[in-house]
């Protein structure tokens, strides 16, 4: 493999980071909206929460999601030699859509907000893939 097509699926961890982020964010805010114990605790102790909720609450789902991503880049590079920006919009929407589907079934907003990092973190992947030359 070129080390390119390893940095293209390594690009994909963008995503792990991003949810992170936006889990600690929905607890940070939801402690200021709805606060029990205030949001002073909650900022010190939301990022071990953030990674205990996701790899407890969706690890599994996720990792075969990425996967999933994984596969379609390495058949994009086969059959293109390299990454398309339509196939990284086809990401973005299959990724959005299943979390969002996901959000309405659970009936739970911070897998709405899931839904959303995986929009943005998915620009900042094109944006990067653009950027290194895959």
């Amino acid at each position: 493999m070129k080390p390119s097509v390893i940095r293209l699926l390594l690009s994909n961890a963008i995503h792990i980071g991003g949810f992170l982020v936006a889990i600690y964010l929905f607890l940070v805010i939801g402690s200021i909206f709805y606060p029990t114990e205030g949001w002073r605790p909650v900022v010190l102790t939301g990022f071990p929460a953030a990674l205990y909720l996701l790899w407890m609450y969706g690890a599994w789902h996720l990792l075969w999601l990425l996967g999933a991503m994984c596969a379609i880049d390495l058949c994009t590079v086969l059959v293109f030699g390299r990454m398309t920006q339509t196939v990284l919009i086809l990401q973005g929407f299959i990724l959005c859509g299943v979390l969002l589907y996901w959000a309405l079934e659970l009936e739970d907003f911070l897998v709405g907000c899931l839904s959303v990092s995986a929009g943005l973190t998915q620009w900042i992947r094109a944006r990067w893939i653009d950027r290194s030359g895959s």
